[in-house]
């Protein structure tokens, strides 16, 4: 709903006349809907299946947990795997530099 003289009351063009701004989502909107529609007809979920969610759950709950030191270990040898191969990486030398100049 729009308040207040709209744009093309003021430049005094014929009221029912809307600019493009002020039309903007309604074309088309019929067809825009029954696609919608007939998308979300095409895709419907699969039916749940409680058995399978309670087997899934249960594996969960019987998982071993790892532990948080296990954890922070691996995060480590990953960072200093990672500062080793940025070191090893071959950046362009003071003489490639000055040549480059």
């Amino acid at each position: 709903m729009k308040r207040g003289a709209t744009k093309h009351r003021q430049a005094g063009v014929s009221v029912n006349y809307t600019t493009r701004e002020e039309r903007a989502g309604t074309h088309n909107r019929k067809a825009r809907r029954a696609s919608k529609a007939t998308q979300q007809q095409l895709f419907t979920p699969p039916p749940f299946d409680a058995e399978a969610f309670a087997k899934k759950r249960e594996a969960r709950r019987r998982a071993e947990l790892v532990p948080i030191e296990q954890i922070r270990a691996e995060t480590e040898a990953g960072y200093q795997q990672s500062a080793i191969w940025l070191n090893a990486v071959e950046w362009p030398s003071d003489e490639r530099r000055e040549k480059a100049r």
